[in-house]
């Protein structure tokens, strides 16, 4: 009985995609820097995949031709102002149009890809993702670094947003884990408890692996100090309350029992944890002692989330202060002229800054499928609210495999839910 995909393929094309589910979730930044630009086994593997897929492509597209013309127009818009400013913009630049252009093919790929197989995977890159995580808070990031799986070859940990260097106390306030960067764990953390919760094993070992890697994705993103992630995650919590007594409302004792239990070790965890002289990142980048000694740092990093907030001021300033007409059909329809007329360094702004207005309409599009997925599974659709809510302050969409992990679980997501529905 094939377990992994949904087509008879053969045992290599089988062996490929669990090889790629694992990397891609468990250690998504393995690789190295070269000529500037990250290459990860993730994109590598993600690339042959693609490859692999082609005839499902194709099959797909003759038969949604509404969706095909759909997305080509989006690819073509995403790159287009891209390739008008060659040899204008370094090489990672270059990269950044393809990535939000080809990690949407993901979702074919996870169309493709069998609940059962996708979740246990998921699960068991959790407990990885997880006790890394504690690892780095407990022994420090730059003493638990593996170069070349958890950080790529040639490039450093003060290039990332962790808070390194913000105190002499510590190296770091914000976890990132295996993806290099806390912003990047956490949006993984949301999405993966979203469809873990959905999964209702049918052994008992399987049943304990999922709830020991959601105690442990819990974990990971409180250490992980995005807010960006958090904030979101925490603001929809009553739709993720509503969402596990809808999808457990029919479960046994021990479902209730286990996600009671799940939920009080996990907190009690991370508050053991927070007891090391830090304080908890998600207040801050700095030490408790630190913030004692300049208490207006304090209430200035929680209203302004880093500065987040100001990117939207920014955005009017830049277009009141700097556009003229022909300007601003330009970033309707392409994007940004130049790097001087970008609007803000984050977030929804940066993405019409760079693609264009029209691709940031086509590209929140891709979103709508959601929706098919509120009346049987409404804690994915609350992972991916969040995950939707980071992605409007930072710039995540242009490194993989955030992007690939979304539209991917997705895919999956879609399906089982058809196949649901069937039943």
């Amino acid at each position: 009985m094939n377990l992994i995909c949904r087509n008879n393929w053969s045992f290599w094309k089988k062996e490929l995609i669990i090889v790629f589910l694992l990397i891609t979730f468990s250690f998504p930044k393995a690789g190295a820097i070269i000529l500037g630009a990250p290459v990860t086994l993730s994109t590598i593997l993600y690339g042959v995949l693609l490859l692999v897929f082609i005839p499902c492509f194709f099959n797909y597209g003759k038969n949604c031709i509404f969706v095909t013309c759909y997305y080509v127009t989006y690819s073509i818009l995403v790159c287009l102002n891209t390739v008008l400013q060659i040899g204008n913009l370094p090489l990672k630049n270059y990269l950044f149009p393809l990535v939000v252009a080809f990690s949407p093919l993901a979702y074919l790929v996870g169309k493709n890809i069998k609940y059962e197989c996708c979740v246990k995977i998921l699960s068991v890159s959790g407990i990885i993702v997880g006790l890394y995580s504690d690892l780095q808070w407990l022994f420090g990031i730059t003493q638990t670094t593996i170069p070349g799986i958890t950080l790529a070859l040639g490039d450093s940990w003060e290039n990332k947003p962790i808070g390194y260097g913000f105190t002499t106390l510590h190296e770091a306030t914000k976890m990132p884990s295996t993806a290099q960067n806390g912003n990047n764990i956490a949006i993984l953390c949301v999405l993966a408890i979203g469809i873990l919760l959905t999964w209702l094993p049918g052994c008992k070992r399987w049943f304990y692996t999922k709830w020991i890697s959601l105690g442990l994705f819990f974990t990971a993103l409180v250490l992980s100090g995005a807010r960006s992630s958090v904030y979101p995650f925490v603001c929809l919590l009553p739709f993720g309350i509503y969402g596990v007594w809808k999808q457990y409302r029919s479960g046994g004792k021990r479902e209730w029992l286990t996600l009671l239990f799940t939920i009080v070790f996990s907190v009690l965890f991370v508050l053991l944890l927070l007891q090391i002289p830090q304080l908890t990142p998600l207040a801050n980048q700095k030490t408790a002692v630190d913030y004692v000694e300049e208490p207006s740092r304090l209430i200035a990093d929680i209203g302004t989330a880093s500065g987040r907030t100001d990117i939207w001021y920014n955005m009017l300033q830049t277009i009141e202060t700097q556009y003229s007409p022909g300007n601003w059909l330009r970033l309707i329809l392409i994007g940004a002229p130049g790097e001087e007329m970008m609007m803000g360094g984050e977030g929804l702004p940066l993405f019409i800054s760079m693609f264009g207005m029209v691709s940031a309409g086509l590209f929140m599009g891709l979103f709508i499928p959601i929706f098919k997925l509120l009346k049987n599974f409404p804690t994915f659709v609350w992972g991916a609210f969040s995950f939707a809510g980071a992605l409007a302050v930072d710039s995540g969409y242009n490194y993989p495999p955030i992007l690939i992990w979304f539209f991917l679980l997705l895919g999956v997501m879609i399906t089982h839910n058809q196949v649901r529905n069937v039943r």
